[in-house]
């Protein structure tokens, strides 16, 4: 028998069949491993765009500028009196709040709340004005006695990526998740328009027979309520269908804590009522018309926060620009408003209804205070006063060793012909150990609130012998505006 042999060429070594499964493990292995990581951050990745949804979709809300419209008029056979000043309000804003690129608006329904009559379409008008608001209008032409209607108004909108999300790579993949995820957001809104013909005599009660045609209902003003901890609040309750005054049996209940009725109106009530903590509570009312016993159930909710201590400047720099914001978590920002004024003088008023307001001292008020007061649901429950004054003189803050030199900080403060006005460091009378300031840019701070440039400076040392250091600062104004002198011996 022969046995054949197989030669390797001359220079060349046979790999050992081991050293080959050995490379083999290791590659499949690395396989396995990549494979493993991929998986992991596509769940990861999945679970980022989940959470993301969610955070993108806070509370989709609507409010109206105003929560009621009075019109006062003289009807047919009633002599004007020229000395009084009517009101007569046929318009009202309404705003939707959320995040969302448009929000679409329409008229759920005008009744009058104690005859059920509907007001008839060609006499309302709902016009878009932006995309997050809306012009409501109403003709009086043929009213002619007392009514108390209740508007309902619904917002519409697709939820979109929330303005805090800048990077357009994650807003993508947010809004695809959105797309996939997510529904058409909708709230509503009630208000009430109440016409008063003057000089006629109103009836001591509705006839319960009118009533009985009317479908009963009761409408909270507000789903959610803000309130801080031992602030009274309050909601308006609107009710159709049945006198408030005498054919209604009302039951009304809280989680926490008692709860206040008062009647404003033959179709309306306020309750409210004062929480010592802080939580959500939710209050519950059970409406029965007398006549027939038909019930009917609502709620609403009160958003209950610790009273909130602003972060205010104590003074506020002549020229600079300021932003306030008043908005506290869990408690809707349209019931929160700011009025600042400059002296005696309003600058921003509280009907404005902003949260968030800017503003500049002018130079010409220097020396003057600023009061600066945070309103909820048109209660004040805050007051700041701040006065208007030039802006410092820069400082150096300190001088410190390190390992081949000296670190100074440096403090400056705002703008100087739309620049920051950020400092310069001086060594007088530089002695030859030490180097030319070198700032260390990387360590460049600025504090929006008090409007200060911290700045770090390095001064490099030669030899080792005794220093005196002698530096001070100058900011975008020149020597004219200088710090004191800081001398350190080291």
């Amino acid at each position: 028998m022969q046995i054949s042999r197989r030669h390797t060429p001359t220079g060349m070594k046979k790999l050992p069949k081991r050293t080959v499964e050995i490379y083999f493990v290791l590659y499949l292995a690395s396989i396995v491993t990549l494979l493993a990581i991929a998986n992991e951050r596509n769940i990861k990745e999945q679970q980022l765009s989940e959470a993301l949804a969610v955070l993108s979709r806070p509370d989709f809300n609507v409010s109206a500028k105003q929560v009621g419209l009075t019109y006062q008029f003289f009807p047919t056979g009633v002599k004007p009196d020229s000395s009084l000043v009517l009101q007569r309000d046929t318009t009202n804003v309404v705003v939707a709040r959320g995040s969302f690129d448009r929000a679409d608006f329409s008229i759920v329904s005008v009744i009058d709340t104690i005859s059920g009559e509907i007001l008839p379409a060609e006499r309302l008008m709902l016009e878009q004005r932006s995309r997050d608001s809306a012009f409501f209008q109403w003709s009086p032409d043929t009213i002619n006695g007392n009514h108390v209607y209740r508007v309902t108004i619904r917002a519409t909108a697709d939820p979109a990526p929330p303005s805090e999300l800048k990077d357009e790579a994650i807003r993508k993949e947010v809004a695809s998740v959105l797309a996939e995820r997510g529904s058409t957001m909708n709230a509503n809104v009630v208000f009430t328009i109440n016409t008063y013909a003057l000089g006629l005599q109103a009836p001591e009660e509705n006839p319960p027979t009118m009533m009985l045609n009317v479908p009963f209902n009761i409408s909270p003003q507000k789903d959610v309520v803000g309130a801080f901890v031992n602030v009274p609040w309050s909601n308006s309750i609107i009710v159709s269908g049945a006198d408030v005054r005498s054919q209604l049996a009302r039951k009304i209940s809280s989680s926490s804590g008692a709860v206040k009725v008062n009647i404003t109106s033959a179709t309306s009530f306020d309750v409210s009522g004062l929480f010592s903590q802080a939580g959500t509570q939710q209050v519950d009312i059970e409406g029965s018309r007398l006549m027939d016993n038909e019930k009917v159930t609502a709620s609403f909710r009160v958003n209950v926060q610790e009273m909130p201590q602003p972060d205010f400047p104590k003074s506020l720099y002549a020229g600079e620009e300021y932003t306030f914001d008043v908005r506290t978590k869990d408690i809707p920002s349209e019931q929160l408003s700011i009025e600042l004024g400059v002296g005696p003088v309003v600058k921003i008023s509280r009907a404005m209804n902003q949260a968030v307001v800017t503003f500049a001292p002018d130079r010409a008020n220097i020396g003057e205070q600023v009061t600066l007061a945070s309103f909820l649901n048109g209660n004040q429950v805050g007051q700041t006063q701040m006065p208007i004054v030039t802006l410092p003189y820069p400082e150096v803050l300190s001088i410190e060793q390190d390992k081949d030199g000296f670190v100074v900080t440096t403090k400056s403060y705002g703008h100087y012909g739309n620049q920051p006005n950020r400092a310069r460091l001086l060594v007088r009378e530089a002695p030859s150990s030490v180097g030319e300031p070198e700032e260390l840019t990387d360590q460049y701070k600025y504090d929006n609130l008090t409007k200060a440039h911290i700045q770090k400076w390095h001064l490099m040392r030669h030899g080792s012998g005794d220093v005196v250091l002698d530096v001070y600062a100058i900011d975008s104004r020149g020597l004219a505006f200088k710090s004191t002198d800081v001398t350190r011996h080291f």
